[in-house]
Formats: C-alpha cells, structure tokens, sequence
C-alpha cells in the first residue's frame, strides 16, 4: 500500500514538473518575443499555404487586376485636373516597385512583338539592351487623401533609359495596365507610315485594360485618336520629329541637345 502512495506521489511531482516547465518555456519564450518586439517591431510568421489558398490568392490577384470603366474615367480625371501630385509607400493591393518595372518591361515587349516599338532595341531576354537607368516614382493626384484614397487611383512612373531611348510609363498601381506613354527615340528622324498610327494605337488601348469597344479612329496633324464607346474615355498618339531634344546627361546634371523623334500614348477623358 505504501509502496502504490509513493508512485502514486512520484506520478503526481513528475506531472507537475513537466507542466512547470512548459509554462516556464513559455513564460521565457513570451519574454523573449516582448524583447526582440520592443528592439525590431513587429515580426511576421508565415505558415506554408495550402493549395487550396493558393487558389484562393491567385483569384485575388485576377479580381484586383481588373477595373470597371467608371474606375478608369474617375482616375483618369483625377490625373488630368490634379494640380500636383503626392508621393507614397505601396498600399494594400498595389504593385511593389519590381512588379512596376515588370509591367513596363512587358509593354515594352507586347509593342515590340507588333512593330510598335524597335525590337532590335530589346536583348534576347525581351528587355531593353543595354539598360543604363531604372528610376520609379508612385504617386496620387495631389487633392487625394492619402488615408482614405482608393488603391486604384495611384500610378507608377517608370522610366527605362539607355544611349538609343528613353522610355516613360505611367502605370496604374492596381492594375499594372500603363495609361501613358513617352518613347524618345535618339538619332530617328524616319517618316511613319499611316498603317503605323492605327495599329500602334489600337494596340496600346488592348494594352490599357479598357475593353469598350473603338466607336471612331481619326487622324490627327501629328498623331491619331480613338473615341470609345458607352464612355468619355479616348486614346491619343502624339508624333514630334524633333531636330533637338534635351537630355540631362549623367556628367553633373548638365543639359545638351541630342537629335531624335518622340512618340507619345494617352489614355484621356472628354
């Protein structure tokens, strides 16, 4: 009988150290974690997702990438009438900076698979050959309110430049669809043909996510337009082949004067 109490005793003791102990790991683990919270802020664990929400964030991503034609001519509109504008961090749901650069680089190649752009500029890889600079600003049209403005209504401004062109890009950073672009090209002088207005200009509205069907194509003195139907959202290429263009050179911000021709897309608002 004495012999069952001390075992019984001995069980009892052995429990109650291990459960000590674990609630001491913890005590020392909540301790710990206080610590390294209070000396880097807040850390993120991230568990393995399942497939299941994989799938999910991958409809996500599809739901996120697309905007009703109302979006569209609300941030359009807010583009064109801002009075300046106000630079940000990313918000929930928008492109990273490398995610800007990737949708530039895709234009870039979508124009050149269709003549719209010299595809000998690009290397094997599709991106620009001989990349020198990259430069990314993200922007809100200055009478938005930072705190409360909508994730759709902000825009990527890349810029991918080397000795043969200069390319800008204003990307809307939901989307990753570019609205407006300035492609400069150094040393062309070249007449473009009719044909080139037209399926230059259709192919940059395929490429802006708007998907109202083309109502009317006009020619322009420099340039095209196309009106959309069932909105007030158009699309206009603009053509300058300059004798001069000015660039600032890397050597001390110095401008110079280089020969060359510019090339303009936007999407704008009546």
């Amino acid at each position: 009988m004495r012999r069952n109490i001390r075992f019984l005793v001995c069980a009892v003791l052995g429990a109650l150290c291990v459960v000590g102990s674990s609630f001491a790991a913890r005590g020392l683990l909540a301790v710990r974690e206080r610590r390294l919270l209070s000396e880097y802020g807040v850390m993120e664990v991230r568990t393995p997702a399942s497939s299941w929400e994989e799938e999910q964030k991958e409809d996500q991503r599809a739901e996120r990438r697309s905007l009703k034609t109302q979006q569209v001519e609300s941030a359009l509109r807010a583009w064109q009438e801002s009075r300046g504008e106000i630079l940000h961090e990313p918000m929930a749901g928008q492109l990273s900076m490398e995610e800007a650069f990737e949708a530039g680089r895709s234009w870039i190649r979508s124009m050149a698979a269709k003549e719209c752009f010299p595809s000998g500029l690009l290397d094997e890889q599709g991106r620009l050959a001989e990349e020198e600079s990259l430069t990314a600003v993200l922007s809100m049209a200055a009478e938005e309110d930072e705190k409360g403005a909508e994730p759709w209504r902000s825009y990527w401004k890349v810029t991918f430049a080397n000795s043969h062109v200069r390319i800008a890009l204003s990307v809307n950073a939901l989307t990753g669809y570019a609205w407006e672009a300035e492609l400069i090209l150094y040393e062309e002088k070249k007449d473009l043909s009719e044909a080139f207005f037209r399926e230059s200009l259709t192919k940059f509205l395929e490429l802006s996510g708007v998907e109202n069907p083309v109502s009317g194509y006009a020619r322009r003195k420099n340039g095209a337009v196309c009106y959309l139907t069932d909105t007030s959202i158009y699309a206009l290429l603009e053509w300058e082949r300059e004798e001069t263009i000015y660039v600032w050179s890397k050597d001390g911000g110095v401008r110079k004067e280089r020969p060359g021709m510019r090339i303009s897309y936007r999407l704008g608002t009546i």
